[in-house]
């Protein structure tokens, strides 16, 4: 396994930009198809259902034993080696699975906005390739990456969203909860799908340094994205309103489209573009090698680097046929994906870990230390 150590700022830049890079072209249209006018709400909600999930993973992580235990090792420890090892299972089903969501994405958005003519396939192939070079590196070259694309990407992002202003309309923002309350919890769970993804923490916890104030320094990250993609919600909705705005594929990337006030300014959808594609293979570089370590740790592989070409030959076919067109990838998005990830891997399994943990106590070796 590797031992590379990274400090609690890369831990939460990593957790950052697994959120946004592409949950701010995904999200805006899903949540605006379901809770209309009232996005905005639901994603308040998201973000606070986000940082209560971090507060699990954070207590829950207190209880692992040694420097080298993460949410594998640990699970094996408590509830022994076969429930262990399913929910090792269940983790690296749960990165594949999100790995081939995050392709599928990326290729999307290319030949629907970019490269008609291209086969949706070689796109696929190029974020595979290049995801695996990254994984293949380590997690701490995955995490400079990231801590030099995220600050670009919520640049373009800030900029994009302050150019819209004089094309925003505050009537389509009402009236408030016109619906009632049901479809705007209903349009949280999936901005919550994509918060939650933070869970990345348990997996990559051997790597992180110790520090105190983790779950305070982890949160205000996902509060900042979570404001940030409650923004872009309602940026989204007062340029084109909550019908056109849940109709749209990618409707913040036609946001962007939409700018045109002075000459240089213009074409800021490829501004965001150019920002976009290195957010994806981020991601794609995060699910790639947390399916990796996850299945190596669970089947006591010494090197995860084995399963490097094995999985980009598991990724390609998958993300292919993982949905038909475009519409079926976004029904999808919208409702079996972020129910499959919070009933799973997100919620229900670290919320087990933690009752049985509380149940079980800590180690003693913790409590020895405590008492000295």
């Amino acid at each position: 396994m590797e031992n590379s150590k990274l400090g609690t700022y890369q831990i939460v830049i990593l957790m950052m930009g697994l959120i946004l890079s592409t949950g701010f072209f995904t999200i805006p249209t899903l949540v605006a198809a379901t809770a209309a006018q009232d996005g905005w709400i639901s994603m308040i909600l998201a973000t606070a259902g986000g940082i209560g999930a971090l507060l699990i993973y954070s207590l829950l992580a207190n209880y692992f034993m040694e420097e080298k235990e993460n949410v594998i090792s640990f699970s094996e420890r408590v509830l022994g080696k076969f429930l262990g090892k399913v929910i090792g299972i269940s983790f690296a089903l749960y990165f594949l699975i999100s790995n081939t969501t995050a392709i599928r994405l990326g290729g999307e958005l290319v030949v629907t906005n970019n490269m008609p003519r291209t086969p949706i396939e070689v796109i696929h192939i190029a974020l595979v390739l290049l995801g695996a070079y990254a994984a293949w590196h380590g997690l701490e070259v995955i995490a400079r990456m990231t801590t030099f694309v995220l600050p670009l990407l919520v640049g373009a992002i800030l900029l994009s969203v302050f150019m819209t202003i004089p094309g925003w309309d505050a009537a389509n923002l009402q009236p408030v909860m016109e619906q009632g309350v049901k479809p705007i919890i209903l349009a949280s769970i999936t901005p919550f799908g994509w918060i939650a993804q933070c869970v990345i923490l348990l997996v990559f916890y051997p790597s992180l340094q110790r520090d105190k104030n983790l779950f305070l320094k982890s949160s205000l990250g996902v509060f900042f994205i979570g404001s940030l993609l409650t923004l872009i919600v309602v940026s989204t909705i007062l340029v084109f309103g909550p019908k056109l705005a849940g109709s749209l594929v990618f409707s913040f990337y036609q946001v962007n489209a939409y700018i045109d006030l002075v000459e240089f300014l213009e074409r800021m959808e490829i501004v965001t573009a150019s920002m976009w594609l290195p957010g994806v293979l981020i991601k794609v570089s995060i699910w790639y090698y947390a399916f990796m370590i996850t299945v190596a740790q669970t089947f006591n592989l010494k090197d995860y680097r084995v399963l490097l070409w094995p999985t980009a030959l598991l990724l390609i076919p998958l993300t292919t046929y993982s949905a038909e067109n475009i519409m079926e990838l976004r029904e999808y998005l919208g409702l079996i994906w972020p129910l499959y990830a919070t009933t799973t891997a997100q919620l229900f399994i670290p919320f087990l870990l933690l009752i049985v943990a509380v149940i079980k106590g800590k180690p003693k070796s913790q409590k020895k230390k405590k008492q000295n």
